[in-house]
């Protein structure tokens, strides 16, 4: 079998294509599937391999994967706001029905998912073109999709932690939240540590951009959920009755 990925170690191949693959979107998911295997077990190693590929493609199946996990963790947390865990798991389970808890109010769990799901699609694009940029202004040569790559890395990382946030956050609300964004934060480390330095003497300044990078992506994050993403947490009952108010 042939090779699929130009991003191998010396002497060891990656992963291999089983043979007769019966379509592209089969072919699609075994490639997600064994580059996952690999750069999990190796993030610094191969994880560099895979930002030097620049597979792009293989970089928004991770970016997504991530974002269904935490749209799901968003309804697990809007479950232990609005309404009993396990009433929230029924209703995730009926085509994401709602239930009323100790609020009165009923949770949305529709619109959390969707919502979240495009919330964190839309940061990681915004990470993406952060860290684009601030290598454009160094002129280090990384291409969008290296730079997309380096993002995925922290979707590979983060993805397991989310599951394990999600069970935790179901006996403890606090430790699970407190697990989700530990492994962000090493997922946003893994970025500088597999980031490619090319021709330049000036690494300090080349990091010290890429913080900057992640630091403006983290604002804009943070302003846009300010001004819009909040709403998708609330209750349609209680955004009425704060316009109401105002």
């Amino acid at each position: 079998a042939a090779p699929q990925m130009n991003y191998q170690q010396p002497q060891q191949q990656m992963y291999q294509q089983a043979p007769q693959q019966p379509n592209a979107a089969g072919a699609y998911l075994k490639r997600l599937i064994d580059t996952y295997k690999v750069v999990f077990k190796d993030p610094i190693g191969i994880g560099k391999q895979f930002v030097q590929s620049g597979d792009a493609a293989l970089a928004a199946g991770f970016m997504l994967l991530q974002s269904i996990l935490v749209a799901f963790f968003g309804m697990i947390v809007e479950a232990q706001t609005y309404g009993k865990a396990y009433k929230s798991i029924i209703g995730i389970a009926s085509v994401f029905g709602g239930s009323k808890g100790h609020t009165g109010f009923e949770a949305p769990y529709a619109k959390v998912f969707f919502g979240t799901l495009l919330f964190s699609l839309l940061f990681q694009v915004i990470l993406v073109l952060c860290i684009f940029l601030a290598m454009m202004i160094i002129k280090n040569n990384v291409t969008w999709q290296q730079a997309a790559v380096l993002a995925s890395l922290r979707s590979i990382t983060v993805a397991p932690i989310v599951i394990i946030a999600m069970i935790l956050i179901l006996i403890n609300p606090v430790a699970g939240l407190f697990v989700f964004f530990v492994g962000s934060i090493w997922g946003l480390i893994l970025i500088a540590i597999d980031l490619p330095l090319y021709n330049t003497p000036q690494s300090g300044l080349v990091y010290m951009l890429l913080f900057i990078a992640i630091v403006v992506a983290m604002i804009v994050k943070l302003l846009l959920m300010t001004k819009v993403g909040y709403k998708f947490y609330l209750p349609d009952a209680l955004l009425n009755n704060i316009a109401k108010d105002l």
